[in-house]
């Protein structure tokens, strides 16, 4: 070969007849002392051969492909004499006699089982081992014997999955299992328990109920599972149907009794999803709860000096610093104030133009004596996530009410947005859909409050904005609200209060107890709640919510489950919409919802900006002597 060009006759030789190309061709020197091989690759072309009816090329990798099949069968000959000669020498040796069993034998030992009797005991009665008689059943019920290795493998798997099965009875007193290791050997045995509690994040509990009987009925009938071992399988299946496997649950500060007695009945509940209907019928309830409690409930100290002005006829009395008197409140300085100026978000429906969002936050009273740091805090996301083929943006924003010293606001802060967003990926694969966005929800605040670790706790207050609808999802008594520009303020969120006859019957099941129950037209008595076990009790602080963020040694009596709600605002500039606010118990402890609500939208139509709105705010509570930390978010639509 002396060109770059290979002469036609070249290629047509040895194209398909790749055996006579051979590695010691390959290796022979050509032009410019190269290897043929090495020649090949670096001049590789493809040519048309002189009829022009097929194109040739230089390419080896035919020739590759073709080598290392020749070199696989070589291989493969290679075992095959090996174990043929293996076969000769053992025909040599006598073959080792099978026992014989009698039909009787085998009858008798079928009929003790369908008694109850084990495995052993059979044998130790008939003297028939478990894998004859499984044969027999088959064969009589007319199914064909399989091979012989295919019987040892599945005695194999049973032995497995009956030892998998009795190490679980050791945990199944308390009915939590700590080693999820061991659900994952489970599930590799049996493919319908993978696709009912593996991909458990895409179905419903409904249906995960329904398929969680048809495994267990299965996997019974293969392995023959006595009644212990059933149940011991049944409670592994129910607790990973209602719990995601990613989470290793660690409650701190819980009396170790009731860690054992109430811990897989407080998983199941807390991991519940809804089915359709249900999120239908419970955003319909809370909707109707936070309307209730947003025309019942006042300020906290009846004592209050917050004023407001009546919107929106008061034009006389603008401001109103001096109105309520001499102000006594920290520098302005100490007010943590944070804006962001946003564009016109499209979310693939109708336009809602979002023009500023603003939070501000202060100490209370209580705090500034005792130079305590606030434990409040606010935040704000662009949310991005794929719902079916579509990209979907969304808007978080939230409040955190912290307390107990053990940081679960910044906790909150850091990890609520990246929960939601795994939480909604993974239900929303075939599309957006309310149930996915409530159960995910749900689910980002669940696994959240179980991931923290941490003393104390914390309420929280989360709008997400996703198209022309909002949700709220309210764990604590902060409060969400929407302003009209007539100005009506309608409460959005829903606190779940203690005299609730659920609330007190779940607080009842896990061991605890509600004293001084209120009437609920009396939402300013507080409640006291213990914890009882073993007649010991650990005494909580005064609360009258059941829901709440971290509190670990209350587990079960308060959930983290959110209260959540969802409003369509597509047309709100016809109805007159101008945003919403949300704001930590700070304001509620010296004003209503209303007159919070109708203090902000007072100061926009007197055409302040958002941050101004806000930050007048909680100054203002802040000189009504509020004694919690004051915090409040203000989001406008213009």
């Amino acid at each position: 070969v002396e060109t770059d060009q290979l002469p036609i006759d070249f290629l047509k030789y040895y194209q398909g007849k790749l055996d006579k190309l051979s590695k010691w061709k390959l290796a022979q020197k050509v032009e410019g002392k190269q290897t043929l091989r090495k020649f090949l690759q670096d001049n590789r072309k493809i040519v048309e051969s002189p009829d022009g009816k097929e194109k040739l090329t230089t390419n080896l990798f035919a020739f590759e492909k073709r080598y290392e099949i020749m070199n696989a069968c070589s291989s493969i000959k290679s075992a095959a004499n090996v174990q043929k000669q293996l076969s000769e020498k053992r025909k040599i040796k006598e073959p080792i006699p099978k026992k014989q069993y009698t039909d009787e034998q085998k009858k008798q030992a079928l009929e003790l089982r369908s008694q109850g009797k084990t495995w052993i005991e059979v044998k130790d009665i008939t003297g028939v081992p478990d894998y004859v008689v499984r044969h027999y059943q088959k064969k009589h019920e007319g199914e064909e014997r399989r091979a012989d290795s295919e019987q040892a493998a599945s005695a194999g798997d049973t032995r497995r999955v009956v030892n998998v099965v009795r190490g679980f009875l050791k945990l199944v007193d308390n009915d939590y299992l700590r080693d999820l290791g061991d659900i994952r050997e489970l599930a590799d045995l049996c493919q319908s328990f993978n696709e009912v509690v593996l991909e458990n994040n895409q179905i419903v509990v409904d249906q995960a109920e329904r398929l969680k009987a048809e495994y267990l009925e299965t996997v019974s009938e293969k392995y023959c599972l006595e009644a212990d071992e059933r149940y011991a399988l049944e409670k592994v299946v129910t607790f990973a149907c209602n719990c995601h496997l990613e989470f290793s649950i660690n409650v701190t500060s819980m009396p170790a009794s009731f860690n054992q007695r109430y811990h897989y009945q407080i998983m199941v509940n807390e991991y519940l999803e809804y089915n359709s209907k249900a999120v239908k019928d419970l955003l319909e309830k809370t909707a109707i709860e936070a309307k209730q409690q947003g025309e019942t409930i006042k300020a906290r100290r009846k004592d209050s000096t917050f004023h407001t002005h009546p919107v929106p006829e008061a034009t006389s009395e603008a401001s109103s610093m001096e109105h309520i008197g001499h102000w006594e409140g920290p520098p302005q300085e100490d007010i943590d104030i944070d804006e962001q100026l946003l564009v016109t978000i499209k979310n693939g429906c109708q336009d809602i133009p979002v023009i500023e969002i603003a939070g501000a936050t202060i100490r209370g009273a209580r705090k500034r004596q005792k130079d305590l740091h606030s434990e409040d805090r606010f935040f704000y996301h662009d949310l991005s996530f794929t719902a079916g083929k579509e990209c979907l943006w969304g808007i978080i924003t939230g409040v955190i009410d912290g307390h107990g010293g053990g940081n679960a606001e910044d906790f909150v802060v850091k990890h609520f947005a990246p929960c939601l967003k795994e939480a909604l990926e993974k239900r929303c694969q075939k599309g957006l859909s309310q149930t996915a966005i409530v159960n995910s929800l749900t689910i980002a605040m669940v696994s959240m409050n179980f991931k923290y670790s941490g003393q104390g706790g914390a309420t929280i207050s989360i709008i997400l904005k996703i198209g022309e609808v909002i949700y709220t999802a309210n764990v604590g008594d902060s409060v969400t609200v929407l302003l009209y520009e007539n100005g009506d303020v309608v409460q959005l969120s829903a606190d779940e209060l203690l005299f609730s006859d659920v609330t007190c019957q779940r607080i009842t099941d896990y061991g605890g107890e509600v004293i001084n129950r209120p009437d609920p037209d009396d939402l300013l008595d507080r409640l006291t709640m213990i914890v009882t076990d073993s007649l010991q009790c650990e005494k909580s602080r005064n609360i009258m919510l059941s829901n709440l963020f971290g509190d670990h040694k209350c587990c079960g009596v308060l959930t983290g489950r959110p209260a959540i709600t969802a409003t369509n605002i597509g047309q709100w500039r016809e109805a007159g919409i101008m945003g919403w606010l949300h704001f930590t118990d700070g304001v509620t402890e010296v004003a209503s919802a209303s007159d919070a609500g109708r203090w902000v939208i007072h100061k926009l139509q007197e055409k302040e900006a958002g941050r101004d709105a806000v930050t007048s705010l909680v100054r203002q509570c802040s000189v009504a002597k509020s004694p919690d930390d004051i915090t409040a978010v203000l989001c406008t639509f213009g």
